[in-house]
């Protein structure tokens, strides 16, 4: 089971990666993200740690999803 798990983190890990560079590609001075639910605040937040990493391009996250504050941001709308 740990295995597994380990494995699905993994997984979730490169995908993110992979979105993150595909975007990247595009070469935006602003990304906007429409989170539908606060059910995909624990990814948003994986996502958004990435793309930190890797650019410093304005971000912005809205929608009703957004339901309070995300963990290691300081603002609910703009990173």
């Amino acid at each position: 089971m740990v295995q597994l798990i380990m494995t699905l983190e993994q997984k979730l890990e490169h995908g993110i990666q992979q979105a993150v560079d595909e975007l990247l590609k595009q070469q935006s001075d602003l990304i906007a993200i429409s989170v539908l639910s606060s059910i995909h605040l624990p990814i948003l937040a994986r996502f958004l740690s990435a793309l930190k990493k890797k650019s410093t391009v304005t971000t912005i996250a809205g929608g009703p999803g957004i339901t309070g504050s995300i963990p290691n941001y300081s603002s609910i709308g703009k990173f």
